[in-house]
């Protein structure tokens, strides 16, 4: 098994990088990442970094195996945003063009835009936010300020 086909829980890439710069035996390690052991030793045996004394005894190095798990681990998906015009269409599977679109405000900052899809003609509703910088329109309002 290669170390790309090697798959870390979450709590593992997580936990590791608090881990200290140590040595570990496999049930420290395993008891601090919350990894069950036998797959710490099949990461072990799989190019995780490690070390065995004369005595036969396992011995992982805490920063050794935090700069391995942040080799191994997979890159966070990079979606690119979406236009103010599109929205995911759950039939064709794909981001589309909304056409004759609406949007109403949910709650607080939500809001929701529907429109129907420019592929297959469906109903798509897409969630979103009022931007945070986005002050009130002031025109039309009268300045009572008193100079």
């Amino acid at each position: 098994m290669r170390s790309s086909l090697i798959k870390l829980p979450h709590s593992v890439i997580v936990k590791s990088s608090g881990l200290l710069p140590m040595h570990y035996t496999v049930h420290e390690l395993a008891k601090e990442i919350d990894a069950v052991e036998r797959t710490l030793r099949d990461w072990l045996s799989n190019s995780a970094p490690h070390l065995k004394d004369a005595t036969g005894r396992i011995w992982i190095h805490g920063r050794e195996f935090a700069d391995w798990v942040n080799r191994v681990k997979k890159p966070g998906s990079k979606q690119k945003a979406m236009k103010e015009n599109e929205g995911y269409c759950m039939h064709c599977r794909s981001h589309v063009e909304m056409l004759a679109t609406s949007t109403r405000h949910i709650r607080g900052k939500l809001t929701m835009t529907s429109g129907t899809c420019s592929q297959c003609g469906r109903i798509i509703h897409r969630g979103g936010r009022t931007p945070t910088n986005s002050a009130p329109s002031q025109q039309g309002v009268p300045n009572h300020s008193h100079e």
